[in-house]
């Protein structure tokens, strides 16, 4: 028993040992950390391995006083300063810092799977530093990136694929952006009575017609502006409260307008520009879609249950589908083929798959947070999610902790193929007719960024 005892002590005795001696290991592997250098021979530089999950906190040098706060899509990412790694002293999962030594000019931001992005101290406003990189294997390749005006929430490309609008939501109408040019050539804007109250949202474009429709919600009105020319045609009012969504029937005689606050859909005839009929549904409503065999008229409610309402377009009668998990759905597509309904679903972070006629869910594909726009590419193979990312905690009008996202689901196997890095809310999207180009709106940057598909 004695033995006992004295092997218990002498093995408690080692295991303090032990801990004593990796606790001074610790300490002078946290303060000595060996210089790594870098050469800038091309921005387009390769990982350095072994880096790219080291998270060490480094002590301040009081010598310097450029302290430089930095937001890069991925969080996870290496720093050069005039080719040598510079540590992040500080830091949280999206917001880092780190000290800019007096005299410095190049940085270099390098993660792995990305293409290295290089910056300059001249470029550096307010000590700040937020961008991202872009991936080198995508299925997008970035075009190009055009500031627009005030939150611009939806994105629509032209028929003939050369321009692109987005309609303001802070601002005083559409932006016009030429693809040729790749620059803002135009805004259009409805008279100044409307023009000066903002509130600009969703966009369609009525083909037969030759005419550009955006709702207003501030006003309750729908402008129509002339392709030919891109002037100003005339304004409708929907007798609704805060109209947003607009689609059209398959032969553009009619336009379906979803009135936010009011709760209700308005019809209007295409040709008299006159409000045909007004009916309720449930809850706020937003996206919509027709059937294939134009009967339904298919409604997101975004609050209340968050579900699905079908209304006969002929008896307007009113069906709710319970089968659907409560949520917020926001915008909803159809593949006419397949007779399959696409529903982005803001609050479940999903994408719902809809059979008609027999109103089945086949299926919910879990995304990201705060899906908004959804878009078919013209031979259905891609469906385009926007995720404008995680909220402020304080409203979702500031900036977030991180950027949004742009996801690829491949329709065939129903798997996330793909996804790039947005900016600071992804917001408006939409694919041209061949299938090439993919833009999508920065809400929160006023931005358009433009990509094309390399399968097309």
């Amino acid at each position: 028993m004695h033995h006992f005892f004295q092997d218990r002590k002498i093995y408690i005795k080692a295991i303090f040992i032990i801990i004593f001696i990796t606790f001074f290991i610790s300490i002078f592997l946290s303060t000595s950390f060996p210089e790594q250098t870098y050469s800038f021979k091309s921005a387009n530089c390769s990982f350095i391995p072994g880096l790219e999950n080291k998270n060490t906190l480094f002590a301040l040098d009081k010598e310097i006083s450029n302290n430089i706060k930095i937001k890069i899509a991925p969080s996870s990412f290496r720093l050069y300063v005039d080719g040598k790694y510079t540590p992040i002293y500080k830091e949280n999962r999206y917001v880092k810092e780190f000290q800019l030594p007096s005299g410095a000019n190049e940085l270099l931001i390098v993660s792995q799977g990305y293409i290295s992005k290089k910056f300059y101290k001249s470029e550096i406003r307010k000590n700040f530093i937020e961008d991202k990189l872009e991936k080198r294997d995508s299925l997008l390749k970035k075009i190009s990136e055009i500031n627009a005006g005030n939150q611009p929430k939806s994105v629509l490309f032209s028929k003939d694929g050369k321009l692109i609008f987005t309609a303001l939501l802070d601002d005083e109408g559409v932006d016009v952006i030429s693809i040729d040019e790749m620059k803002k050539i135009k805004t259009l804007t409805p008279p100044e009575k409307f023009a000066k109250k903002k509130g600009f949202v969703e966009l369609l474009i009525i083909e037969s017609l030759n005419e550009l429709w955006v709702s207003q919600m501030t006003t309750g009105y729908l402008h129509i502006f002339n392709l030919s020319d891109l002037t100003y045609a005339t304004s409708i009012s929907t007798k609704g409260i805060y109209p947003k969504v607009l689609i059209k029937s398959r032969d553009e005689s009619k336009v379906y307008v979803s009135n936010w606050l009011s709760k209700d859909i308005s019809i209007i005839d295409t040709k008299t520009k006159k409000l045909i009929e007004k009916f309720s549904v449930a809850d706020v409503p937003r996206g919509m879609a027709i059937s294939p065999d134009e009967k339904y008229l298919y409604i997101c409610l975004f609050e209340g249950k968050g579900v699905i309402q079908k209304i006969n377009l002929k008896t307007k009668e009113v069906q709710t589908l319970n089968n659907i998990p409560k949520g917020a759905k926001r915008h909803i597509v159809l593949d006419a083929e397949k007779s399959l309904f696409y529903i982005s679903d803001m609050y479940r972070a999903s994408i719902f798959l809809l059979k008609y006629p027999e109103d089945k869910i086949i299926k919910e594909i879990k995304v990201a947070p705060n899906l908004n726009t959804i878009a078919l590419s013209y031979d259905k193979k891609y469906l385009y999610i926007s995720s404008r990312g995680p909220n402020n905690p304080e409203t979702y009008l500031l900036k977030g902790p991180e950027y949004g996202k742009v996801f690829i689901l491949d329709t065939e196997s129903l798997k996330l193929v793909d996804y790039i890095w947005g900016r600071n809310q992804p917001t408006g999207l939409d694919v041209s007719v061949d299938g090439r180009i993919v833009a999508f709106s920065d809400f929160l940057d006023n931005n358009i960024e433009i990509y094309q598909n390399i399968k097309y």
